[in-house]
């Protein structure tokens, strides 16, 4: 009877370890099925190593180290760091689209089982493969998986970090290989997207509350932070954040240069609180509907429901003692690095440097963060009665992933208000760990099995649903590789294709096309001179749908030329032009 009764107590998980794999295998499905199917967008084309065209492609090719680093900080909107980490790839796997795309997917499926194994650390390996299977099918992450651009990459680098804060923070021992792994994952996740910034701090935050201390705060640590007794985890912090903070240089120059962001709207929000924008409504359409105003809305509410229940949910506790801090020189190396790093980009900068010089000055500002850290455990540590009980309401880990989740997301809203920081995509850092709230909400609010499988399934449902809608969204908004095979598919010898300089919506046929004959400039000279029996004219409509007019149509009908056919594509069309016939007297 004992060992029946061992088995019964291992079998629920047995069965979560099925789940994972299940979330696993289905996950990797999802993101691997029609890969390489849509068109590459204009975003990605700007991964380095692709064989683009000199002097008339919007990027430029790159392909030496440095000159990629260089450019990309010049001309790039986005931390270098992905760029450069896709340098090295596409240097070993090549640039087709399955190279291409592949690293997205690889670390779409590696952060379900981060997932998975966060939901274990904090609650039970039940919450985690909810939250996985959540995760795997999820149609928002799967989309952004199979894209080659730094999103999926930055969520998984937030969950990898914020789970080996939590594995320092559950042992309370020292750990230099596991320090120098959250550092590493801090530094890089601050090199793929800017809103990543969030979790350092925010990491920072939680442990400076959930760490209080009774002592009295150290007012001198303002003046002379080498002297403070720092907290060991909050100095890694500080290193990680002294050397990354170089990145607000590139920031502070390229702030509000090319901004995609969306307008601050309450239907915004509302999708992030739905499971994290489970659906999404924006300027590329699903062939399928978007959800109506009020299943939105009905969405965030349930997804509330379940976050807020997750408080119910038990989890594990931080340890009660931590080593001793590490040597101050460490934290002043960092800092002196950072600060060299962050003047070197200063001087590569061609313009703004008395600006950026000030900028460059924020890794000297971290040497304070360990101080200032303490002096918030202090008070923390000194609250009224009332407000200590408050505070312990929550869970020391129910709060990480509350901040992460709901903190960055309102934040930004509001800021939204006078600056273009919205994106839905560049949210994707916060969502998994909504969904770990929802994964645990779900285990404590369904206890009953009549009323907790009809749910879970139709929580299910909706994200499989969620898939669907996302694999219907194109990944560009332009089909530019329909109108490269009708191109190719169609053209004859002494054929050229009329395109603009250094234009970025031209840029794609290059991949698709490299060895085409383009005209970019001077065009009527060209017919002219070379009289050529047909050209192409690749043209792209607007949000509204019309043609994007340009002088080229003009110049082939002041020559002589008329359109004898065209194909429509997604946002394109290709029209062939050939000269008129000559008319007999």
């Amino acid at each position: 009877m004992r060992k029946i009764s061992e088995g019964a107590a291992r079998r629920p998980f047995d069965l979560w370890l099925l789940v994972l794999f299940a979330a696993l295998v289905i996950g990797a499905i999802l993101r691997f099925w029609g890969l390489t199917t849509p068109s590459l967008s204009h975003p990605e084309i700007y991964i380095p190593g692709i064989d683009l065209i000199p002097h008339i492609s919007e990027p430029p090719p790159r392909h030496a180290f440095l000159e990629t680093l260089e450019w990309h900080f010049q001309s790039e909107t986005h931390p270098v760091g992905y760029f450069m980490a896709m340098w090295a790839w596409t240097s070993i796997a090549g640039t087709s689209e399955f190279a291409l795309r592949f690293p997205g997917v690889a670390i779409g499926i590696f952060t379900i089982w981060l997932v998975w194994r966060l939901g274990k650390e904090i609650f039970s390996s039940k919450v985690g493969a909810v939250a996985a299977f959540l995760l795997a099918i999820d149609g928002f992450h799967v989309y952004w998986s199979q894209t080659a651009r730094m999103y999926a990459p930055c969520a998984s680098l937030a969950v990898l970090a914020t789970l080996m804060l939590v594995i320092w923070m559950q042992a309370g021992e020292r750990r230099p290989g596991l320090e120098t792994g959250y550092a590493a994952a801090l530094i890089a996740g601050t090199q793929t997207v800017e809103l990543f910034w969030a979790v350092p701090f925010l990491h920072l935050a939680w442990v400076s509350m959930v760490t209080p201390t009774e002592s009295r705060p150290d007012w001198k640590a303002l003046l002379l932070p080498w002297k403070v007794p720092a907290f060991r985890i909050v100095q890694v912090q500080t290193i990680a954040m002294a050397l990354a903070a170089a990145d607000f240089v590139h920031i502070a120059r390229k702030a509000g240069v090319g901004s995609a962001a969306l307008d601050p709207t309450p239907r915004f929000l509302t999708e992030y609180m739905g499971f994290g924008f489970l659906f999404q409504t924006g300027a590329m359409r699903s062939t399928l509907a978007a959800p109506s105003l009020a299943a939105a809305l009905a969405m965030a509410a349930l997804s509330l429901l379940f976050a807020v229940s997750s408080l119910r949910s038990p989890a594990s506790r931080i340890a009660d003692a931590f080593p001793a801090p590490v040597a101050f020189r460490w934290v002043a190396l960092a800092t002196a690095l950072g600060t060299a790093l962050a003047y070197y980009l200063v001087l590569i900068s061609p313009r703004h440097k008395g600006l950026l010089a000030v900028v460059a000055l924020l890794p000297v500002l971290c040497l304070w963060l360990p101080g200032l850290s303490a002096i918030a455990r202090s008070i923390v540590g000194h609250l009224p009665q009332a407000m200590k009980q408050a505070l312990d309401r929550f869970d020391t880990f129910h709060l990480l992933l509350l901040l992460i989740a709901f903190v960055p997301p309102l934040v930004f809203y509001v800021l939204s208000q006078k600056m273009s920081v919205l994106a839905p995509r560049a949210f994707l850092p916060f969502t998994p760990f909504l969904l770990l709230l929802v994964a645990a909400g779900m285990a404590a609010l369904l206890q009953v099995r009549w009323i907790a499988i009809p749910v879970s399934l139709g929580v299910v449902a909706l994200f499989a649903t969620s898939s669907v809608y996302f694999h219907n969204l194109p990944h560009s908004p332009r089909d530019y590789k329909l109108i490269a095979r009708v191109i190719a598919r169609e053209e004859q010898s002494g054929d050229v294709i009329f395109v603009r300089p250094r234009h970025w919506q031209d840029t794609p046929l290059f991949y698709y096309l490299p060895r085409a004959h383009y005209v970019v400039d001077d065009h009527a000279r060209y017919l002219a001179l070379h009289n050529p029996p047909r050209v192409w004219l690749p043209e792209w409509l607007t949000e509204k749908g019309a043609l994007e007019l340009d002088e080229r149509s003009d110049i082939l009908a002041a020559a002589g030329y008329q359109e004898v056919r065209s194909w429509p594509a997604l946002e394109a069309r290709a029209g062939l032009f050939a000269r008129k016939p000559t008319q007999r007297k």
